[in-house]
């Protein structure tokens, strides 16, 4: 489903499944994205279960999107796809009440990526399963003023959350807020080579100049790696806050549709 220059697009109770996935492992491309808008300010998009998509939901230059109730599963890629959702230059969005799940079968980059796109806001979701040894479960990448927050992230490998610049793009100034890692992984996996991070939880760095990012109330529980919570600390405001805590991972988003 492709849309350009379409004004406040909203889109509600959708199924899709890219059924010519092939079994296992990448698309034939990186463009069989099942949900792809492109200079659609203020889309918005509720109520979507998406399987097995290049990227399960694409935005281009999409500013003050609101994506909501979301099921996604399976992103299968190639680079540089492999989300369940990305946010590109798109300002000021809501990503919020979703589950972006992935499995063996999928070929994933970052399960939920937020690229070059300020202020967006990702919150009430889960984010199961990576299999890249350079993909977070929510990555900020090029953005700054971002705000994650009650946010699970399971079985990731190279980081569970990320705030870094990008290229010419700053990154400063985030929040990451009652967000929780656990069962992370830190070895080869579906046939895809170990995280290049040593089991790191949180990748953080800023722009020269920038403000640093802030981490409140957040939690582990059975990390491969539990000392490799943080990179870089002086990408962090001093008075951050990662604790270990026993959690069970929120409930992942269940659509019933009447079809």
């Amino acid at each position: 489903m492709r849309a350009e220059g379409a004004v406040k697009l909203r889109l509600d109770a959708v199924e899709i499944d890219h059924v010519g996935a092939p079994y296992t492992g990448a698309a034939a491309d990186a463009h069989l994205n099942n949900i792809e808008l492109n200079n659609c300010p203020g889309a918005v998009i509720t109520r979507v279960r998406a399987l097995r998509g290049s990227a399960n939901i694409y935005l281009l230059r999409c500013p003050e999107a609101r994506l909501s109730d979301l099921e996604l599963h399976d992103a299968r890629g190639p680079a540089p796809r492999g989300q369940n959702v990305q946010l590109h230059r798109s300002p000021a969005s809501v990503l919020e009440d979703f589950s972006a799940e992935n499995g063996p079968l999928s070929w994933t980059e970052d399960n939920v990526s937020i690229f070059r796109s300020d202020r967006c806001i990702v919150r009430r979701g889960l984010v199961s399963y990576n299999n890249s040894p350079t993909g977070d479960g929510v990555m900020i990448e090029g953005s700054s003023e971002c705000l994650v927050e009650d946010v699970d992230a399971v079985q990731q490998g190279n980081g569970a959350f990320a705030a870094v610049p990008q290229g010419d793009a700053a990154c400063g100034d985030c929040t990451f807020r009652r967000c929780r890692t656990r069962d992370t992984y830190n070895a080869p996996r579906d046939g895809r080579a170990a995280p290049t991070s040593n089991g790191l939880s949180f990748y953080t760095r800023v722009s020269p100049g920038a403000k640093k990012h802030t981490i409140l109330d957040c939690h582990y529980d059975a990390l491969a790696n539990p000392h490799n919570l943080i990179w870089d600390a002086r990408a962090v405001n001093e008075a951050w806050s990662i604790s270990p805590q026993v959690f069970i991972a929120r409930s992942p988003v269940r659509l019933a549709f009447g079809w």
